[in-house]
């Protein structure tokens, strides 16, 4: 009489797993349409954030299930179906940020050393006290322009030697994740600390001088991340520049931590009305943060850039001890007919 009893539990585990398997996977679904609920609030946004990963989880559950669920009953026939849905919902803005897809961004392979513009952007992480690592990261990769995040009083500090190199400075330094430095080797025009939404939120607009002569503006952002707050201010920051940017018509470039995923709809209308490039579009996820978290890294740290401009490179660099990756771009300033180069 044992042996039947233990039958009898065995069927009841598989069971129950498999119950469980079907719960975890619609609550996965779940989770990849709650953005399009389009609810500015936290819990809902936060959710726009994993979705590369959540991709991966279903594309495991659309493999497991047929080996798991017996495919001729009706149950598991919907389940795999709407995985598959699922699927092809999340292909239609993630599949833009991969190899498949195309890039409008022009590239070049060679750029004259007048024209060219080397960036680079790291969100430092208030707190973090190891600078070390960050100035022999701005010495080998030697950018024209660096744009330091989450800069408090310790990073301004620490940061001074950069001058030497990077002579043309711009600090807006806090006691908060709200600081934010410019450090550049060109010439900087007008540079302005500005307050576009919230009065303790600063952002970088300057203009900068190529060697060429030709000049551009350079915006640097760090909007707040949803967790903290409404969405729609850190929205409203870059929405603001992003009609700016249209209105002058000037060659542009904008750079930092956004605190959102390039296939949110807040970044499509961005890149919609100031006309800027992403060179994540038909290249990579390029993912930053967080760095010491390889599986559950998001793209958080932007460079955008106007027409006027052509790719040469795009990439996160190795981790240096913050929370998130260093970015780092290649531009080329292009003549174009469409750029004014006016002041």
């Amino acid at each position: 009489m044992s042996q039947p009893a233990k039958q009898g539990e065995g069927g009841v585990r598989r069971n129950w797993l498999k119950v469980t398997i079907a719960a975890l996977t619609c609550l996965l679904i779940l989770a990849v349409f709650i953005p399009a609920l389009n609810i500015d609030r936290w819990w809902v946004r936060v959710f726009t954030f994993p979705q590369a990963q959540f991709a991966a989880l279903l594309v495991l559950a659309a493999i497991a299930v047929p080996f798991i669920f017996p495919m001729r009953r009706s149950g598991a026939q919907v389940l795999l179906g709407a995985i598959v849905l699922t699927l092809a919902y999340q292909a239609t803005y993630l599949l833009p940020f991969t190899p498949l897809w195309a890039n409008n961004a022009r590239e070049v392979d060679t750029c004259p050393d007048t024209s060219r513009l080397r960036v680079l952007v790291l969100n430092v992480r208030e707190g973090n006290e190891r600078a070390e690592p960050v100035l022999k990261l701005v010495s080998r990769v030697d950018p024209d322009i660096f744009l330091a995040l989450e800069t408090d009083n310790y990073w301004t500090r620490s940061l001074q030697p950069l001058e030497d190199r990077l002579p043309h400075v711009v600090k807006a330094a806090r006691d908060s994740p709200w600081g934010l430095s410019l450090y550049s080797r060109l010439p900087l025009v007008s540079p302005k600390i500005r307050y576009l939404v919230e009065n303790y939120v600063p952002s970088i607009k300057t203009g900068v001088r190529l060697p060429s002569g030709s000049t551009f503006d350079f915006y640097g952002m760090h909007p707040k991340p949803p967790l903290m707050h409404s969405a729609r201010f850190g929205e409203m920051e870059i929405m603001r520049a992003a009609r700016e940017i249209r209105s002058s018509g000037r060659p542009a470039v904008l750079a930092g931590d956004l605190n959102d995923v390039p296939w949110n709809y807040a970044q499509a209308d961005f890149r919609e009305i100031s006309g800027m490039h992403d060179p994540r579009l038909g290249r990579a996820f390029a993912a930053t943060y967080k760095a010491d978290s390889p599986m559950m890294r998001w793209p958080l740290d932007y460079v955008y850039f106007t027409p006027s401009f052509a790719l040469q490179k795009f990439e996160p660099l190795k981790d240096v001890g913050a929370d998130h990756l260093p970015v780092f771009a290649q531009l080329c300033h292009i003549q174009d007919a469409s750029a004014s180069n006016d002041e």
